[in-house]
């Protein structure tokens, strides 16, 4: 318990934003999924990886309130190549409160 949090489960989830034209929907759907992550779960915690090439989901991860860890390098083979990686993450006291859900079922 190093950073003096309790040790929680681990939650992996997957986005991918591959058009502009779709990034304003993209935007609310991250949005409610942070807030019902940080509402239902007992996590502390939310990261997301993307591609450095990917613009419209760093676009995205920002507006939501991701904000950039850094870039990890070579870490995964994605048929014959082997991208760099951003590394993106909110924390709860980073959230503070609900941008659209304020509740969940």
């Amino acid at each position: 318990m190093a950073c003096g949090a309790p040790r929680r489960k681990e939650k992996k989830i997957r986005v991918e934003v591959t058009a502009p034209s779709i990034q304003t929907t993209s935007i609310g759907e991250a949005q409610i999924m942070v807030d019902y992550l940080f509402l239902s779960q007992s996590v502390n915690r939310i990261q997301a990886i993307t591609d450095v090439r990917n613009k419209a989901s760093q676009n995205v991860l920002s507006r939501a309130g991701f904000r950039i860890e850094g870039t990890i390098r070579k870490s995964a083979f994605v048929g014959e190549n082997c991208p760099m990686l951003t590394l993106y993450s909110i924390l709860r006291e980073e959230w503070k409160e609900p941008k659209i859900l304020t509740r969940t079922a």
